[in-house]
């Protein structure tokens, strides 16, 4: 205890230690009440933060009002207080920023208001807030501005979301009516679905049908096919038809020629024979008269018909020459019959005449050959009834004229014998009234059948230029029907290549109805989904157009949807400003730098009394280091809270301050007694972690690893522990409790630490001993910390 007192004794009895002592004492309450309360609320007297505002913005209609968003802003801002606002045009504010008068410029455009005009159109323009910063100046200053302009940004976004959101509403209550006619509109285009629905019902069902017939078409088509195929060969058949019959047709125009100049000439011997058949008529009757008239007076003539016989050999001859014509006349009339075409031949030119044959041929040629065609029929009609009675009558004469040869004949040879067989005469006679009187007979037949015949050959005669007129027809028919027939059968190959065509169109009909038909059907089921979504529709719009009637929007709901949210915080701990958030940090420091200046300043290696063991120098150091670490971390601790540090916890705040002073000047103090001079610098080495890796600022985990890693090994993290939980609180007792047993334990073992040095120091005789004792000395080239004593 001798050695403790005369350490204190020392200390009162030398000024200048003394005074030395309190400076050093006073040194944390300096350095922490300068520096905290430099920055004690830096951020509750922004609104000495000078910012320049230019307003260049401009009015603009919106939605029947007037939107001026600058100008609103700007008179919000003058009633603002939280930063030092100065309204001035571009020029100044440049300038003022340049010159450091303003931290910040910020300016609405000229468009501001424009742009915020747009959020309703097609492609609207966000609203620009233009802001110039210099951090040189200073960066929180920076920072500060910063904010400020984040919280304009969020006024003006709130007061253009109010003027966005009351024009909304408008067009809502419009809408609401628009959703109304919408949902009638929805329930006339359900009708109008349920109507399509129906109508592509029925078009399905005709489909199918369709589907069903184009197959049957498509059948038709293989039918019609093999009918195009037999008409196409028909064709060419006819073709070649037609060309026998232009040259059978020449061959009969010929025939019909020579067959008419014969008529003509049969017309005018059939009329010379009519002339003469008066005077046979005349002389049959007067040989029949005469027969009777000798029959009756046989005795009395018997002795004439010597006279008589060159009359009745006259008339064997003129019989027999009248026989001969006859059977001429016959023969004639049998070759015009056979000359005469038949039904057959007829039939089979009327066949190539058929209206449905010539249907393709020009309506003039059809014409002329169905007119020459009806002239030969009339032809062959008149020819037909005049050849008839020509024959009948030829018929008749031929059979009569035998026998009136024949009887004439016997009259001549009976004549010749009367003379001689008288008595036969008379049995003769009577055959000879008898052959008489079928020769007036026959004579009358003659006569009326030559009567026929000039008359049926006159009508031939008259009707053969007519034949000659149409055979002439029916051979230009021919030849155009010839010609119609070539270009038909060149038209073949078209005709059968369309027909192709036809048949794949008739499948791709029935293809594509069957396809139509599943679309349709398809269609039905999707126009059901329709008509059902229209009915939800109209539903859904009906029940939106009543709602949008019944919400009858507010200030206060456009002011809600304008900010929709609020910030409500419930605090764990509670930090007032900045002060009471950096005093941790600060209050660590101060005490740190003040017993590191103690340790460099007080002459922390001398001993009081020489010769004394080395627990008595061990407890004289510790008393003057304690006794100093209690004053400063009192005094600082103390004037601090007098100047505002408010603590949650009174009580823990000083017995941090003690706990952490006592730590520090154990430490310090054992590394300037071992090392002297190093163990200073290692001190001040750990000073300067210290401030970066004790996280008193920022948030270690916004720092770099190399931090991160020693944080936990700097004993100052501890002390802003203990003070945070001590200020402010929030960490809890036991981070508080373990901070202070940390803090306990370094104090505890750099004190052990501390006599072990100072053992150490005796034994090889350098108690005492300092380098700051000789630091004028250290230039020396020739000094000895080795060598040096007291």
């Amino acid at each position: 205890m001798e050695m403790i007192r005369t350490e204190w004794k020392k200390i009162r009895q030398n000024k200048l230690l003394l005074v030395s002592f309190i400076v050093i004492c006073s040194i944390p309450l300096l350095y922490a009440s300068f520096f905290l309360k430099s920055m004690w609320d830096p951020y509750g007297k922004t609104e000495n933060l000078p910012i320049a505002v230019v307003n260049e913005d401009k009015s603009v209609e919106f939605e029947g009002e007037t939107l001026s968003v600058g100008n609103d802003i700007v008179d919000e801002l003058k009633d603002d207080n939280n930063l030092d606002w100065k309204f001035v045009d571009s020029k100044k504010a440049q300038q003022g920023l340049k010159d450091r008068k303003y931290y910040m410029i910020v300016t609405f455009p000229e468009n501001f208001s424009e742009n915020a005009s747009t959020v309703l159109s097609d492609n609207p323009t966000q609203m620009v807030i233009k802001y110039e910063t210099n951090g040189g100046l200073n960066y929180l200053g920076e920072v500060l501005s910063e904010e400020a302009i984040k919280q304009l940004k969020n006024n003006v976004s709130e007061k253009v979301t109010k003027a966005y959101v009351s024009a909304i509403f408008n067009k809502v209550d419009d809408m609401g009516g628009s959703i109304t006619e919408a949902a009638d509109a929805s329930a006339k285009i359900k009708d109008g679905v349920d109507k399509v629905k129906d109508g592509n019902d029925e078009l399905y069902s005709n489909l199918n049908k369709l589907s069903k017939a184009s197959l049957t078409f498509s059948d038709g088509t293989d039918s019609l096919s093999l009918g195009l195929s037999t008409y196409l060969n028909g064709v060419l058949s006819a073709n070649n038809g037609a060309k026998k019959l232009k040259e059978g047709l020449t061959a009969y125009q010929s025939g019909i020629k020579t067959y008419t100049g014969a008529v003509k000439q049969a017309a005018q011997g059939a009329n010379t024979l009519n002339k003469n058949s008066e005077d046979l008529k005349q002389g049959a009757k007067l040989v029949s008269d005469g027969v009777s008239q000798l029959n009756k007076e046989l005795g009395t003539t018997i002795g004439s018909l010597g006279n008589n016989a060159d009359g009745v050999k006259q008339l064997a001859d003129g019989m027999t020459a009248v026989n001969t014509a006859v059977s001429t006349l016959n023969t004639g009339a049998k070759s015009l019959a056979s000359g005469i075409p038949t039904k057959d031949q007829v039939s089979g030119v009327t066949k190539y005449l058929d209206i449905n044959t010539f249907s393709k041929l020009p309506k003039e040629q059809q014409a002329m050959v169905l007119q020459g065609a009806a002239k030969l029929l009339a032809g062959y009609d008149t020819i037909g009834t005049a050849a008839g009675q020509i024959s009948g009558g030829l018929d008749t004469l031929s059979q009569k004229t035998p026998a009136l040869v024949v009887g004439t004949n016997q009259v001549y040879q009976t004549l010749g014998a009367v003379s001689q067989q008288a008595p036969a005469l008379t049995a003769g006679l009577s055959k000879l009234d008898a052959g008489a009187k079928s020769l007036n007979n026959g004579v009358n037949s003659y006569t009326a059948g030559v009567l026929q015949l000039s008359q049926g050959l006159d009508q031939l005669n008259a009707k053969a230029v007519d034949l000659n007129s149409g055979i002439g027809q029916i051979a230009g028919g021919s030849n155009d029907l010839a010609a119609g027939l070539t270009k038909l059968t060149q038209n073949n190959s078209k005709l059968s290549s369309g027909m192709s065509q036809i048949k794949n169109g008739a499948g791709d009909i029935h293809d594509g109805a069957a396809k139509l038909a599943n679309g349709s059907k398809k269609l039905g089921n999707g126009l059901t989904d329709i008509s059902d979504g229209a009915g939800k529709l109209n539903d859904g719009l009906q029940d939106g157009a009543d709602t949008i009637k019944s919400f009858d929007a507010s200030d206060a709901t456009i002011d809600m949807i304008a900010a929709p949210s609020t910030l409500e915080q419930t605090k764990y701990s509670e930090v007032p400003d900045y002060g009471h958030a950096l005093a941790p940090y600060v209050l660590s420091l101060s005490l740190y730098v003040g017993c590191m200046l103690f340790n460099f300043i007080y002459p922390i290696r001398k001993v009081a009394i020489k010769g004394k063991p080395v627990v008595q120098w061990w407890l004289s150091k510790l008393s003057v280091g304690i006794a100093a670490a209690t004053v400063m971390a009192v005094v600082e601790a103390g004037v601090m809270n007098l100047l505002g540090v408010d603590a949650a916890s009174t009580g823990s705040y000083f017995v941090t301050a003690l706990i952490t002073a006592y730590a520090y000047m154990l430490l310090i103090m054992t590394l300037s007694v071992a090392f002297d001079n190093p163990g200073r610098f290692v001190a001040m080495i750990i000073l300067v972690l210290q401030l970066a890796g004790a996280g008193g600022t920022f948030p270690m985990q916004l720092t770099y690893k190399f931090f991160q890693v020693i944080h936990p090994f700097l004993p100052m993290t501890y002390s802003i522990y203990s003070f945070r939980e001590a200020i402010s609180g929030g960490l809890g007792n036991h981070v508080l409790v373990s901070s202070l047993l940390v803090l306990a334990m370094i104090a505890v073992v750099s004190a052990l630490l501390l006599l072990v040095s100072m053992t150490v120091l005796k034994k090889i005789s350098k108690d005492g001993i300092s380098q700051l004792d000789d630091n004028q000395k250290l230039m020396d080239s020739d000094y000895s910390y080795a060598d040096s004593s007291l």
